[in-house]
């Protein structure tokens, strides 16, 4: 087991690079990662594609006694996730403000 840190460099919203996105966080989930790290410090939008990923991918990871967990979220984004409840079942650590 291993930890890694995904860092994508812009808004995740087109469906080509989700498909990618989808492909390698679900590999690095089966491969058994101890802590996958999405850090979001780049990201101010994200589409449901990348959300619904990153929620199975967290729930696949408990079942194994692992982790996902977000860091650097922007503001905006946070909230949206504050708003879908997933500040209560996942980490998901904000960004300071600019």
């Amino acid at each position: 087991m291993f930890d890694l840190i995904i860092r994508p460099q812009s808004d995740l919203v087109d469906f080509q690079s989700w498909d990618e996105f989808a492909e390698t966080v679900t590999r690095l989930v089966e491969m058994n990662v101890k802590e996958l790290v999405l850090d979001l410090g780049h990201v101010n939008r994200m589409s449901s594609n990348y959300i619904g990923t990153i929620i199975s991918a967290y729930r696949a990871a408990a079942e194994k006694g692992n982790l996902v967990r977000l860091v650097q979220v922007r503001p905006k984004l946070y909230d949206l996730f504050q708003m879908l409840k997933l500040t209560d079942v996942m980490t998901i650590e904000r960004a300071p403000e600019a």
